[in-house]
Parts: structure tokens; C-alpha cells; sequence
């Protein structure tokens, strides 16, 4: 196992870096908001990396996770539901899909998973139905397929701790992930403004450094 005190520093990098990213938003400031999300998305993924090259299995699948959650980023950083935001998802879908193999490589409980994955759908289809009038045609099938892969993931993060209870922590990473990514939903179609980055931002730092802990920490 690696000396955790080597992901501290790329941790606080992130949580300044979204401190002052919350603080331009409330500004205003577009260049302070690209410089900041960018700062704070690549400390993540420092975090993560901090160890050195991650060992095949969960770790080597979050940090793909990580990565490609930094493109995802990146490409969210266009403020119209174009061709950037449809790339956006696409990264972060991808970025579901590592996590979720790397749950099923280390092992998740079935039952678990099924319980867990049977209480979520109704949620996430009430979810679609709530942000469907709002969505272009052409994001409409993306946006349903992504939401389908996020609760794949919440549900695989619950079968992992069911089946290795050292493993509690990808559940709160997941459900913040969440959680996050139904405050960008508000902001992109439901015209949800500052109060909702005040919650939704944090979370999803949050779920990051959690997921990126993870590769440190796995024993």
C-alpha cells in the first residue's frame, strides 16, 4: 500500500482550486472559471497518480476513470449544449463504465447490486421523464443512455461494499457523483443558476478525491 500522505497534496490543490471556483462563478469570471475547473480537475487526477502507475484492477480503472472525467471536464467547459457538451457526456459515460469494471473486477455482491439497481431505476426514469421536455432530440438519447450507466455505477458501488465491506468509501464517491451530475443536468436544461453549483461542484470534487483515495489506498 502507498504512503497516503503523497495524495494530501494534490487533494488540497483540488479542494482550493474549487474554493476559488465557486468564487468565480459567484463573480462572473469566465477565464477564473476555465482556469480553476481545470486546476482543480487535474488535481484529481494527481491525487490518483500520486502513488506512481496504479496496479491492474480497481485502482488501474479509476485513474482511467479519472482521465477521462478530465476531458469530460474540459469539454464541459463550453457554456451551450453543442457538440462539446455531447462530447462532455460522452467522456464521462466512459468514465462510469472504468469505474463500474473496476468494481466488477474486484468483485460485487449480486444481491447487492439487484436491490440496489432495482431501487434506483424508478428514480433514474422519473429523472429523464423531469428533464426530457427540455432536451433537444439529438441529446435525448445520449442523456437517457447516460443516465442508465450512472446508476449501473451507484449500484456496482454498493455491490463492492457489500461484498468487501473495506470498500464503504465508493459508495458516498458514487452517490456524490450522482448527485453532481443531476445538478449539471439542472444547469443545462433546467436554467438552475448559482445555487445549484454551490452544492453540485463540491459533490463532484468530492466524489473524485474520493474514487482517486481509492487508488491509493486500495490494499
Amino acid at each position: 500500500m502507498i504512503d497516503p500522505s503523497t495524495f494530501t497534496p494534490w487533494a488540497i490543490v483540488t479542494v482550493a482550486a474549487t474554493g476559488g471556483l465557486l468564487l468565480a462563478e459567484h463573480r462572473g469570471s469566465v477565464s477564473g472559471r476555465v482556469v480553476l475547473k481545470t486546476v482543480a480537475a487535474l488535481g484529481f487526477l494527481g491525487a490518483g497518480l500520486s502513488g506512481g502507475l496504479p496496479t491492474p484492477g480497481l485502482p488501474l480503472w479509476i485513474v482511467v476513470g479519472l482521465s477521462l472525467s478530465v476531458v469530460g471536464d474540459l469539454c464541459l467547459l463550453a457554456t451551450i449544449a453543442g457538440r462539446a457538451f455531447l462530447a462532455g457526456i460522452g467522456a464521462f459515460l466512459l468514465a462510469h463504465l472504468a469505474y463500474l469494471i473496476g468494481f466488477w473486477s474486484t468483485g460485487i455482491d449480486a444481491v447487492g447490486f439487484s436491490c440496489t439497481l432495482g431501487g434506483l431505476i424508478p428514480l433514474a426514469w422519473a429523472l429523464h421523464r423531469w428533464l426530457s421536455p427540455d432536451i433537444s432530440n439529438r441529446l435525448r438519447p445520449a442523456v437517457l443512455l447516460y443516465i442508465l450507466v450512472i446508476t449501473l455505477m451507484v449500484a456496482g458501488a454498493v455491490g463492492v461494499w457489500v461484498h468487501t465491506p473495506l470498500f464503504s468509501g465508493l459508495v458516498p464517491a458514487a452517490v456524490l457523483f450522482l448527485v453532481s451530475d443531476v445538478g449539471v443536468a439542472m444547469q443545462r436544461f433546467k436554467g438552475a443558476g448559482l445555487r445549484t453549483k454551490l452544492w453540485a461542484q463540491p459533490a463532484y470534487f468530492a466524489a473524485q478525491l474520493t474514487f482517486a483515495w481509492h487508488v491509493v489506498w486500495t490494499p
